[in-house]
């Protein structure tokens, strides 16, 4: 779809007077790059097809949803390393440039204390890939590898459909990987029927069509490639943030007994 320079510069200058009537609704940086990038107004006309009171009301909805959700407010270091080891987050290249954030789900499992903490860590990551793919837009792949039932967390995939709608026109497609048959019946049909603007970005592929679309290099070896398990720099253990986050031991306990994982060793004061 084609947008105009001056479609884009009237839609900055409505931004800007609701920007300066309402200021505190507005992060800094999200004001910052309103200011000088294109695409950060650009994308909301592609999504309403060019109609400018539509785009405008729907950048309003999404620029106060990042301030008042905290977008700005986290880094990697904010979640614990255990949930980029379960999630098995990492973001790839295709052969052909375009981003990809894979998630890994089979150790994944729904856990009610952690729920909010798993939805800022979500909308953590997209706007991570969003912000590196640009205008190019993003494909996220889910690896369904050894998957069961309870690796589903409905409740979360939910959460990404909807989040996904403020970062208009970033999802490009859903590449479900290894899907197991025990899964591939409802899976498509629950987001089919919650969300079903989404049916046609679906792709089925098994782990041989990789190597297609990207180099050997840049597929993780649990999916047959070569890629190392990229570590997140300076990520704590759950343990040592339950503080910060506000969990006493014995949900800390827990939760570690809950994902059969193995809890570190003690801090020494």
């Amino acid at each position: 779809m084609i947008v105009t320079d001056s479609s884009v510069e009237r839609l900055r200058e409505r931004f800007e007077n609701e920007i300066h009537t309402y200021p505190e609704h507005y992060h800094e940086i999200d004001v910052g790059r309103i200011r000088v990038e294109d695409w950060s107004i650009k994308r909301f006309l592609i999504a309403n097809d060019n109609d400018e009171n539509m785009a405008f009301d729907s950048m309003i909805r999404t620029y106060r949803w990042r301030k008042d959700f905290g977008i700005h407010d986290r880094t990697d270091q904010s979640f614990p390393m255990e949930f980029w080891q379960l999630s098995g987050v990492e973001i790839m290249q295709t052969i052909d440039g375009k981003h990809v954030i894979i998630e890994v789900l089979r150790y994944q499992k729904k856990f009610d204390e952690l729920q909010q903490l798993q939805y800022q860590f979500v909308a953590h990551c997209l706007e991570k890939v969003d912000r590196l793919a640009g205008e190019t837009g993003f494909i996220a792949l889910k690896d369904l590898t050894s998957a069961q039932h309870h690796n589903i967390n409905f409740d979360l995939i939910e959460f990404q459909m909807i989040v996904v709608d403020h970062f208009p026109v970033g999802l490009q497609q859903i590449w479900l990987v290894n899907c197991p048959w025990i899964i591939r019946p409802f899976l498509p049909i629950v987001i089919n029927f919650l969300f079903p603007k989404f049916r046609q970005l679906i792709r089925y592929l098994q782990s041989k069509n990789l190597f297609d679309l990207f180099d050997p290099e840049q597929i993780p070896k649990t999916l047959g490639g070569l890629r190392e398990r990229q570590l997140i720099m300076d990520a704590k253990p759950l343990a040592y943030m339950a503080d910060e986050l506000g969990f006493n031991k014995e949900l800390v306990d827990v939760i570690y007994q809950f994902f059969n994982l193995k809890p570190p060793s003690p801090i020494d004061v």
